[in-house]
Formats: structure tokens, sequence, C-alpha cells
């Protein structure tokens, strides 16, 4: 998948959240793109993550597989448009059947 790929209007809505996290912006990137660290915490509350893979870079796939307690299984996908360690990436993703989002992180020093 190109980093084209997902390219798609612009949103008729933005949602933005943000959180204060009291760590070292490296280990923050850390946990958002090391796959092992990612399978400990991504997804609902119940869900488990037991596959991902990433390659973090510029036209680099992201995908996860995740499960839910009645083992139902909602795959993700994506391919990274921006990385620039640690301070973040923007990663557009498909989310079948809904639809697709893209998702910003953004590391800055307090």
């Amino acid at each position: 998948m190109s980093p084209h790929a997902l390219q798609q209007k612009p949103a008729a809505f933005e949602l933005s959240i943000s959180r204060l996290i009291d760590a070292p912006r490296r280990k923050i990137f850390r946990a958002w793109t090391e796959p092992a660290l990612l399978t400990q915490w991504w997804g609902p509350h119940g869900m488990t993550t037991p596959e991902c893979e990433m390659d973090l870079w510029v036209g680099g796939q992201f995908r996860t597989l995740m499960r839910a307690p009645d083992g139902a299984e909602y795959p993700t996908q994506g391919c990274f448009w921006k990385s620039s360690r640690p301070s973040g990436w923007c990663l557009p993703t498909r989310l079948p059947p809904a639809g697709s989002l893209r998702a910003n992180l953004s590391c800055r020093p307090r």
C-alpha cells in the first residue's frame, strides 16, 4: 500500500485528543512504534492485540489485529505518511468495514 492509497477528501469534522504523560518522549514514541510494546496496551478495554507489524518509515506498513472477548477479530492496516523520531508520525489507517482515519502522534517536551 502506498502512502497515497488512503488519500481522501478533507473530513467534515475533526477529533483531537491530547494527553499529558509524565515520561520522556522517547519512551512514549517507543510505546507507539515498537510492536512488542504497542500490543501491551493497544485497543479498547477488554480486547487484546495478538498481532502487530510495522515498518516505521515513509511508505512503511502498519498492521494490527485486535481480538474481542467473544473472539471477533478487527484488523487495521495503514501506511506511514511521515515519521520523525522521537517527535511523532502520521498514519492514515483503514478500519474495515467502517472506513478510514488519519492518526497523528506528536510528542512534544513540556
